[in-house]
């Protein structure tokens, strides 16, 4: 199915790149009908060409940066949408103040788009669906020999009764086996692991809202976090709040910077059809 749609989607990038490389060469060869169209010197027209140069040099890498959480494709087509409406406003400027600014928001856009697109058809930098991200989760299926349990209470049980040699599983109940001496180790994976959090919260419309603030307040204390983090098997929400000796320290934990809670929600669904997919091939 990639073979087929590969094909597609590039010649559609490199459409995309022709177009907004004429976007911002095309202008030096017409400007003299744009002074003439427009009644002013052709010296005031000759700047779009720096302005378009500057705001694009300027602006691509903070744009780009603002933009990075955002999800790539929805980001291109809208960008795409708004480059082609300034494109139009330009065409249709009455006036050479108006020219500028749909020149400006162009740079802006074509520089974002630009990235964007070299970054949808590279398919790596952290994008947890591109091919190279599930390469990686392929060789994890090959590693474990297709073994997944139906429990996760399975799992850190298996290894601590000498069932399985490894499991990956949640630090929280890993870490109870290590607390009560059984003989296993937790360990975090090298190229990084995610920190979701534990929290405490309020049911909207609580009837008792001023209690159960308080409730939080005591919660976050600094005194019943330092015990959460000398007792329990979850990490304190405090900073600087020492850890019992079953607990590996936070700094020799590699955490992944780019991990977004609420893109993974909002990309359940694609996730899990994916996971599955290579799962069955994996089988065949």
């Amino acid at each position: 199915m990639k073979k087929h749609r590969l094909p597609a989607a590039v010649l559609a990038l490199a459409a995309l790149g022709f177009t907004l490389g004429t976007c911002e060469f095309v202008i030096v060869g017409i400007l003299p009908d744009i002074a003439a169209g427009l009644n002013v010197s052709l010296a005031a027209v000759g700047r779009l060409v720096s302005v378009f140069a500057a705001c694009y040099a300027v602006g691509t890498p903070l744009l780009t940066a603002l933009t990075g959480r955002m999800d790539r494709f929805r980001l291109l087509i809208g960008l795409m949408l708004l480059f082609l409406g300034v494109n139009v406003l330009s065409m249709l400027a009455p006036g050479v103040t108006v020219l500028y600014a749909s020149r400006v928001v162009a740079a802006l856009v074509s520089g974002t788009l630009t990235a964007v697109a070299m970054l949808y058809a590279k398919g790596k930098d952290g994008d947890p669906l591109s091919p190279e991200a599930w390469a990686y989760v392929d060789n994890f299926i090959k590693n474990v020999d297709g073994k997944f349990l139906n429990s996760s209470g399975a799992v850190h049980k298996g290894a601590a009764d000498g069932e399985y040699t490894v499991g990956l599983t949640w630090e929280d109940p890993a870490a109870t086996y290590v607390k009560n001496g059984a003989p296993v180790k937790v360990v975090f994976p090298k190229e990084g692991a995610i920190f979701p959090g534990e929290s405490v919260e309020i049911i909207k419309g609580a009837k008792h809202m001023e209690n159960a603030k308080k409730f939080v307040d005591f919660m976050l204390s600094q005194k019943i976090q330092e015990e959460a983090g000398k007792t329990l098997t979850v990490r304190p929400l405090r900073k600087g709040v020492k850890l019992a000796d079953y607990m590996t320290p936070q700094d020799q934990i590699h955490l992944f910077k780019n991990y977004d809670e609420g893109w993974v929600a909002q990309h359940k669904k694609e996730i899990v059809a994916l996971w599955n997919q290579h799962l069955e091939n994996s089988r065949q």
